[in-house]
């Protein structure tokens, strides 16, 4: 299944239904601020007792923690229509936080927008000024679509107009509407039975708001007339006081695309994104710059539209170019890619850490989406200080900003490319690269060890040294989740790139070397 995200605005919905939206984003970011504080201070108690990491860190078994006295809790404020979505929301946060620990086991708990802080709102406050004020609102989720709850979308085939159904109020809040009166003619569902909307005067518990969208938007909702299967669950945004509707759409399974080259994705100075595209032997071929509309200068967070727009840029290239998109991993180590100049000016990436990451997890589903192989996420270690020609990695190589002169073979070249271009040659290097044994002779036998793995392995001179090896890795490799569960930070990092390599290849024993 590949997934593709498009964004839809909600076209200047009513005052009235604005009202709808401020309340419905309110309660919403004050069930979740309050499901994280209770998740902060009972953390051991949230995991499951089942082994085995996959199980462990899975955001629908995270979710179940929400229950009982803790699921009526919820009801004060208000969110009986997006209980299962927040359930679900709160699994995923914890899931990622709890991978991420066992990488960087320094990293804090998830914050919250804030607005659990805040004094009792009166019932006449403006929300709408009250949201202005807070910067990290979370989306309201929509885990399903669905035409009776959640939300749906529906289609005016006389104006060619599109809808958003959102169920934002519970038995308590939902509103009187009489017959409908609305902007159009009857509408249709998208939906596969393609049911019209029903005309009745009681209360509703959602509101109708038309959407806005551009071209290449307004094509996978044509598409979706026909396939209405495809519409998955969706996020409502809200940004500088206006709100957005962000739908995932399964766009099928692409035919795979057999990569011969490799493109590597680093962070710059003098522009957000630089990519390098390499041959197997580790030549040049292709080169560039990748910008963000308008956002040269953007804030603490990239827009997520931005993201989307460079995400797709990096998939035409590499479709383009047949190639292997390569990134950093930045959640644990940075690329040192800042400059302090002798002005003591602090020169700073346009892409910080977190954006880089949050790119690198939309193009997770955006290359399969197009047949490509997902992103390889390689060590951001000394990217731009390396030299790609005879390999010294030295502080003193980099000269300037933006000048590289390796002090060993006296290579020029960009900051900039130089990056992309060691990003690009990570995955060649790491192909022919050996996994290090220690062998030491002992009057009775052989042992073997590697302190990464946790090989420790002694054969006697009565039998077969290189089978009985062969066995042993092959045992470390298909008892994965233990030789992981065991191991932390760099070292876990380093076991798991092992273990993918040794249990990748047709023949591991290639693979050894010796020492």
């Amino acid at each position: 299944m590949g997934l593709r995200t498009i964004v839809l605005k909600l076209h200047k919905p009513s005052a009235g239904k604005e009202k709808i939206l401020d309340r419905a984003m309110l309660n919403y970011n004050l069930a979740f601020d309050y499901l994280l504080k209770e998740a902060s201070g009972s953390i051991g108690e949230i995991l499951p007792d089942t082994p085995g990491n996959r199980t462990k860190y899975n955001a629908m078994t995270l979710s179940k923690w929400v229950r009982g006295d803790l699921n009526e809790r919820l009801n004060q404020y208000s969110v009986q229509p997006f209980k299962d979505s927040l359930k679900l929301d709160i699994g995923m946060t914890l899931a990622s936080y709890l991978k991420l620990k066992e990488i960087k086991p320094e990293i804090g708990f998830p914050g919250g927008s804030g607005l659990l802080e805040m004094e009792a709102i009166p019932g006449n406050t403006d929300l709408h000024a009250v949201l202005n004020r807070f910067e990290k609102l979370r989306p309201i989720y929509f885990c399903r679509y669905d035409l009776k709850r959640s939300y749906c979308l529906l289609y005016d085939p006389e104006k060619k107009r599109y809808y958003a159904k959102l169920y934002l109020m519970n038995g308590s809040t939902a509103r009187s509407v009489s017959g409908h009166q609305r902007e159009s003619g009857p509408l249709t569902y998208v939906h596969k039975d393609k049911g019209m909307l029903e005309k009745r005067r009681k209360k509703e518990a959602f509101i109708l708001v038309p959407l806005s969208f551009g071209k290449s938007q307004e094509k996978v909702l044509t598409e979706a007339l026909e396939r209405p299967e495809s519409l998955r669950t969706a996020k409502l945004i809200r940004k500088n006081g206006e709100y957005y509707l962000a739908v995932s759409v399964d766009i099928g399974e692409a035919e795979s695309i057999i990569t011969d080259t490799f493109i590597g994705v680093s962070r710059g100075l003098k522009h957000p994104l630089n990519y390098s595209v390499v041959n197997g032997a580790g030549e040049v071929m292709d080169s560039g710059a990748i910008n963000l509309n308008n956002h040269m200068d953007p804030p603490s967070r990239i827009p997520l539209n931005a993201l989307h727009e460079t995400a797709n840029e990096i998939v035409r290239i590499a479709f383009e170019k047949k190639a292997q998109v390569i990134m950093q991993n930045l959640a644990e180590k940075g690329d040192r890619i800042s400059w302090m100049d002798q002005d003591q000016i602090n020169h700073q990436p346009v892409f910080k850490c977190h954006d880089y990451n949050r790119l690198a997890d939309l193009l997770e589903y955006k290359l399969p989406g197009k047949g490509l192989p997902p992103p390889v996420r390689v060590s951001s270690v000394d990217v731009f200080y390396t030299c790609p020609r005879c390999g010294l990695n030295s502080r003193k190589n980099r000269f300037t900003r933006d000048i590289f002169i390796c002090t060993l073979c006296g290579m020029s070249m960009e900051v900039e490319n130089l990056g992309s271009m060691n990003i690009a040659r990570k995955l060649i290097s790491y192909n022919s690269s050996s996994i290090r044994i220690k062998v030491a002779k002992t009057p009775e036998g052989v042992q073997f060890t590697n302190g990464i793995l946790g090989l420790e392995l002694f054969s006697p001179y009565t039998e077969n040294q290189l089978e009985k090896l062969k066995n042993e890795i092959k045992r470390i490799v298909e008892n994965v989740e233990n030789t992981v569960n065991n191991s932390r930070g760099k070292e876990l990092a380093r076991k798991i790139s092992i273990v993918k390599k040794l249990s990748s290849s047709e023949n591991f024993m290639d693979l050894i070397e010796y020492i």
